[in-house]
């Protein structure tokens, strides 16, 4: 194989190995997690529906997590945050506007929701103290 053909199937394989979206009914769980601050959290509940985080509305989507990405999440941007607000979700209701997307590192994809996070899709609510 020449190194150009090399390249050639290594940049393809690369580019779509980092598609913008996957068939998210296959890819994730029947729930996904956002973590929220208590005043975010009260937002969400007087609103009836959550538009997001300051970081949510500057990326354009709203990040929320798969259960094994949750704690990275609460270290890397909640890490000051004594109380933190866990809203379990429903992938089912979420799915028309849910894209599984890699992070901006690329080592991980994470669920991005493309829209408010409505009330209906709430399964739970964990108010649990951030260690």
């Amino acid at each position: 194989m020449t190194s150009f053909l090399r390249v050639f199937l290594g940049l393809f394989i690369m580019t779509t190995s980092f598609a913008a979206s996957d068939n998210v009914q296959d890819s994730l769980p029947a729930f996904i997690y956002k973590a929220l601050t208590p005043a975010e959290w009260k937002s969400f509940q007087e609103n009836g529906k959550f538009e997001g985080t300051a970081l949510d509305k500057k990326d354009g989507y709203i990040h929320i997590s798969m259960i094994h990405q949750l704690d990275r999440i609460l270290k890397k941007f909640m890490k000051d945050e004594p109380l933190v607000i866990i809203v379990k979700l429903k992938t089912s209701v979420l799915k028309d506007k849910l894209v599984l997307e890699y992070s901006k590192s690329r080592t991980d994809k994470y669920p991005h929701y493309y829209g408010a996070l409505p009330r209906e899709a709430i399964a739970a609510v964990e108010k649990r103290p951030n260690a």
